[in-house]
């Protein structure tokens, strides 16, 4: 009878059963685990970055209207306004609560990205309005639900790239 390939590689255990806990078992157990587990991670991270980005929204729709409505501003004004301050919530919730645990670096440096990542995701969002609406006719309310959706996968994948980015270690 022939030896088998961990009998090869282990030849004082010629005639012993496999041992099934061996390192590499438990190496693939161990990755199995972490993978299972960095999943139910990105998925409990987005929920809360989901929670922030309403509470956002909520600043932003409320800014919009006190602005324009109370204080008089042109709603393009509020607009701008009321988003840098939707801006400022978000980053603010998202680096305390969501990313709380990869606040490595400048806290100044992760700012900015986090506008340049949104300001993009402001983009992405206005460009699929304007497309939804002036290509498809669709209800400029709705159009903006899809655009904002669009934004958020934006912004989420690359804050949690880019913004928030696992430190490297070399």
């Amino acid at each position: 009878m022939w030896p088998s390939r961990l009998q090869l590689a282990r030849p004082h255990d010629v005639g012993k059963p496999p041992d099934l806990t061996d390192r590499s078992t438990d190496r693939l157990t161990h990755e199995a685990t972490s993978l299972e587990s960095a999943e139910r991670s990105i998925f409990h991270r987005l929920q809360k970055f989901l929670l922030v980005g309403a509470g956002g929204l909520v600043v932003n729709l409320g800014g919009l209207v006190v602005l324009t409505e109370i204080a008089g501003f042109h709603y393009l004004v509020s607009a701008l306004i009321a988003i840098e301050a939707s801006h400022l919530f978000t980053f603010a919730f998202n680096e305390i609560w969501t990313w709380e645990d990869r606040r490595s670096g400048r806290f100044a440096n992760r700012f900015l990205k986090y506008h340049l990542v949104n300001g993009t995701g402001l983009g992405i969002n206005v460009g699929v309005l304007f497309a939804l609406v002036i290509a498809f006719g669709l209800h400029y309310f709705a159009a903006n639900f899809v655009g904002a959706a669009a934004s958020a996968v934006w912004n989420f994948v690359v804050n949690h790239l880019f913004t928030w980015a696992r430190e490297r270690h070399e």
